[in-house]
């Protein structure tokens, strides 16, 4: 058996379990948390492994659709801040890896909601400590945005969703390890800096023609991939320097910003609220250790970030860009 800590912050989990799981949790946590010996001054333990004689706890199961409905069995003894897994069932190795990483995931999710965080829908980037965080709903840009600015510099911190808090100085952006899906619609794959996804794509026999706005085939990375693909590094957290809610319009072009005003941020961030724990895991709840710390106080603060609306497209790359360093960072 393999023993090992996830830390991030004040945050320790520590991990018993089989060797082959070391390294799956390792590969998806990769760049998001530091690895370490076990540590005494612990958060929470996880043991994991293929046989567990008699685990102590609540009994709950998890069962995965997305996964062909593979499945573990988990235990939850908080008296012992302890959690336990075994007897994975999945029609695959591939399935029953992937249950592994995303159970872990969505453990330490959990530990940073009884933290403080607050999860937010959004993509994230971050330039000389200066994070810009991208939140809006599905289809309106922010992974366009996202790769706009990776193209021109900008670390990876996160796609689709982010963990934030307000420690008293600045809010914080912890990067929840996501893959990213990129449509190949024609408009994207037209544009001279996106060839290196038009490539890749080609090179996994991935059909990059005749796709529609919004079903095209898309290529999926993990965020270190895209980071390695991009030249720029892939970090863990960032303060949160401005946000930006962006809309696709195809009709214009050049980006048009404008000022948010406190009100609209804060309804920003509530509607675009995400639990930081899927409801496949819906039992990690129950893992409770005393009073968590309130995530309002985030919320109550994230008004004070200056925030824009911003209509773009594909062809007001560049002008995006520069806005972003002269008014948002102002570089």
């Amino acid at each position: 058996m393999k023993e090992f800590s996830l830390v991030y912050n004040n945050i320790v989990l520590n991990v018993i379990c089989d060797e082959y799981i070391e390294q799956l949790i390792k590969e998806h946590f990769k760049n998001h948390l530091l690895f370490s010996e076990c540590n005494s001054n612990l958060t929470y333990t996880l043991i994991i492994s293929e046989n567990i004689l008699k685990p102590n706890g609540k009994y709950y199961r998890m069962v995965d659709k997305w996964f062909d409905n593979a499945t573990l069995d988990c235990y939850i003894d908080n008296s012992s801040k302890m959690c336990f897994a075994t007897n994975f069932q999945a029609s695959t190795i591939e399935y029953r890896n992937l249950l592994i990483q995303y159970f872990v995931a969505n453990l330490f999710n959990r530990l940073l909601e009884i933290d403080g965080y607050l999860g937010v829908h959004s993509s994230c980037v971050e330039q000389n400590g200066n994070g810009v965080l991208f939140a809006a709903g599905r289809n309106s840009g922010k992974t366009i945005c996202m790769l706009n600015l990776m193209n021109n510099g900008f670390n990876s911190v996160t796609n689709d969703k982010i963990a934030l808090k307000y420690n008293g100085q600045q809010m914080v952006g912890y990067g929840i390890a996501q893959s990213v899906s990129i449509r190949l619609s024609p408009e994207f794959c037209a544009q001279p800096e996106n060839q290196k996804y038009v490539k890749l794509a080609l090179e996994r026999g991935i059909d990059i023609k005749n796709q529609n706005m919004l079903e095209g085939n898309n290529i999926v990375l993990n965020d270190n991939e895209l980071a390695d693909l991009n030249n720029v590094n892939q970090v863990f957290d960032t303060s949160i320097s401005c946000i930006i809610t962006p809309t696709y319009d195809p009709y214009i072009d050049k980006p048009v910003f404008q000022r948010l005003k406190p009100e609209q941020v804060r309804n920003l961030i509530v509607d675009q609220y995400m639990s930081l724990v899927h409801d496949t895991t819906i039992f990690f709840r129950d893992i409770h250790l005393g009073e968590e710390i309130n995530r309002n106080i985030t919320l109550d603060n994230v008004i004070n970030i200056p925030s824009y609306s911003c209509r773009q497209n594909e062809n007001t790359t560049r002008e995006f860009t520069d806005t972003i360093r002269k008014l948002v960072l102002k570089k």
